[in-house]
């Protein structure tokens, strides 16, 4: 939600590092700051369908940098984030479903070979 405080909050900053107003240095900041809070937040366990809310505001973010008239309360905007989400969110899916069939697979695999060399270690016991 810190992403919006520049939308939010109008007032003027003495300092603003260099940047043309200070709009822009919130948004850079709190641009930066985010990532860093999501990070301390994931030591949390969190349940990953609460990584879909940033991947939201970021979307929205992503959107206002290309077009700067768009406003918060614009329907669009806000169906093209969930799309978006949406997206994120059933790619993730597959990917992870992907992945989990190859883990499961590769486990077969070891077994199966294990199983082979526990039978070699059988007949040569036998011959023996």
């Amino acid at each position: 939600m810190i992403l919006f405080l520049d939308k939010v909050f109008y007032f003027e900053l003495s300092n603003t590092h260099g940047f043309a107003d200070s709009q822009t240095y919130i948004w850079v900041l709190t641009q930066s700051l985010s990532p860093l809070l999501i990070v301390v937040g994931s030591i949390f366990k969190p349940y990953k369908s609460a990584y879909l809310i940033p991947v939201y505001f970021y979307t929205i973010q992503l959107y206002w940098v290309f077009d700067t008239s768009l406003k918060i309360d614009d329907a669009l905007l806000h169906l093209y984030a969930l799309g978006v989400v949406f997206f994120t969110a059933i790619t993730a899916y597959f990917i992870n479903k992907y992945f989990r069939k190859a883990m499961r697979d590769r486990a077969d695999k070891i077994t199966l070979l294990e199983e082979m060399l526990d039978l070699n270690r059988f007949i040569k016991d036998k011959k023996n």
